[in-house]
């Protein structure tokens, strides 16, 4: 902003005064003295101290080919920090740490020591999980820089990368004003779960693809056209960067995980790779979780007499990302993989009805999915949820909808409709839509012989006209 650029252009005097008096061999070699020397003559009275001593550097580094060592340079590279900061506090803001050659690391570590008990912040950003993958096979060289520091200074860390926090969360979208209202935050809140590069991407994007838009007030509001679907480019970037440097069989866990969800079992992605499962753990638990962080331990359960593990993805995005990667042949085969897993291992001794049925559907085995439907709908009835289960049975019908008549087809049919009409009929919702699915009941009931259904066909068409 004009403020921050006045302020800046403020400090030129300073800043100028400090690097002629304590730093000269830095002119030449960080800063380009003669592009100096004509922003301080603009400052007349203000550069006449300092102003002859500058040109007469700008003229000696012109004439001069020597060139101060490393350690030399650093040290008036501190004092000239040290001597701006006499005045006034200063901050510093080293951004992307993890990008920063090892020459620059050096120059931090220095000034890391030589500037204890100065006026001086440094603040330095990078992202933990590029530093653990390490550089070109060997230690990343900041990691050495970070533990020196923390032997001297302790803990001075603050994540930015921690998620659930809601109240930073909200301070994000508040920084700019805007009438979003709670469904909007929650929504928001479900994608991002409060991480605060995801967050400020999503808001930046929407803003710049119209799904914000200034309301009357100048205020930012949700446009008609709201889109939730987006990833924005800069997250999937660094997704990409995260995940595109892995191991071959790390990406293949990763493949598989995506497909079974947010969360996964690790012997679910054992069977489907043909692994066994202590195989397995090292890559995921000392791999994918300690080194590169992309996901983390949720629990341990057992189901029958089997012990699992399961694991969540760091972020809902990875995981959205991956799944996208997938092909469309890709995923149908391996949501039958995974289905096929998940129903040896869980069986119907665990909830599992709803994943089998979207892996089953996605997989475009609809019989099998609908089978799960209906076991789904048949707990939600137990648990007196009714109207739950005559949505899930309804479901379950819609996927026989475009099957071929068989004996199996059929038969799961006539289940659906013996057991949903007569809650419909209970619930006194019997509208038109069942009065077509009634003369099936009485059909199907016939063809099969099936005498109990043959009952409640007749049980609802004599009592539907009371409701």
């Amino acid at each position: 902003t004009t403020s921050h650029a006045q302020r800046l252009w403020n400090l030129v005097p300073a800043a100028t005064q400090a690097m002629v008096e304590l730093g000269p061999d830095l002119l030449g070699t960080f800063l380009r003295t003669r592009a100096l020397a004509e922003r301080a003559a603009a400052f007349g009275s203000e550069g006449a101290l300092w102003g002859p001593r500058l040109n007469g550097l700008r003229k000696e580094r012109e004439e001069s080919q020597l060139v101060s060592i490393r350690n030399t340079l650093f040290d008036q590279v501190g004092r000239v920090l040290t001597g701006i900061s006499k005045d006034r506090p200063l901050l510093l803001v080293l951004e992307d740490l993890q990008w920063a050659d090892a020459g620059s690391l050096d120059l931090l570590f220095h000034l890391g020591r030589q500037l204890d008990g100065t006026n001086i912040l440094l603040l330095g950003l990078y992202r933990p999980s590029e530093v653990a993958v390490g550089r070109d096979g060997e230690r990343h060289p900041l990691a050495k820089v970070l533990n020196e520091f923390r032997t001297a200074y302790g803990d001075f860390s603050v994540s930015l990368d921690s998620e659930d926090d809601r109240d930073f969360f909200e301070a994000i979208i508040d920084s700019e004003p805007n009438a979003l209202d709670e469904e909007f935050r929650d929504t928001l809140f479900e994608k991002t779960r409060g991480h605060a590069l995801f967050t400020v991407e999503f808001l930046r994007t929407m803003q710049d693809e119209g799904s914000l838009k200034p309301g009357r007030t100048g205020r930012w509001i949700p446009a008609p056209n709201l889109n939730w679907d987006l990833l924005p480019a800069r997250i999937e970037a660094v997704i990409q960067e995260r995940t595109g440097r892995l191991p071959d069989p790390l990406r293949e866990i990763l493949k598989v995980a995506c497909v079974e969800g947010p969360e996964f079992t690790l012997e679910v992605i054992a069977e489907v790779l043909k692994m066994p499962p202590m195989d397995l753990i090292p890559l995921v638990g000392s791999e994918l979780e300690k080194r590169h962080r992309l996901v983390s331990l949720g629990g341990m359960e057992r189901v029958g007499e089997h012990r699992l593990y399961v694991f969540r993805f760091g972020h809902i995005l990875f995981q959205e990302f991956l799944y996208r990667g997938l092909d469309e042949a890709e995923r149908a085969y391996l949501h039958e993989r995974v289905g096929r897993a998940v129903e040896d291992l869980y069986g119907n001794e665990a909830e599992k009805d709803l994943d089998l049925a979207r892996h089953f559907r996605k997989a475009g085995l609809l019989l099998e999915a609908a089978r799960w439907l209906v076991v789904a709908a048949e707990r939600a009835r137990g648990r007196a949820a009714y109207h739950e289960a005559i949505e899930l049975f309804r479901q379950a019908q819609g996927l026989l909808g475009p099957l071929p008549e068989s004996a199996d087809r059929d038969g799961l049919e006539l289940e659906v409709l013996s057991k949903r009409l007569p809650i419909s009929w209970s619930l006194g919702v019997f509208g038109e839509e069942n009065e077509k699915d009634l003369v099936s009941l009485k059909q199907l009931a016939e063809r099969f012989g099936d005498q109990d259904s043959l009952f409640w066909a007749h049980f609802c068409e004599m009592c539907k006209h009371c409701l």
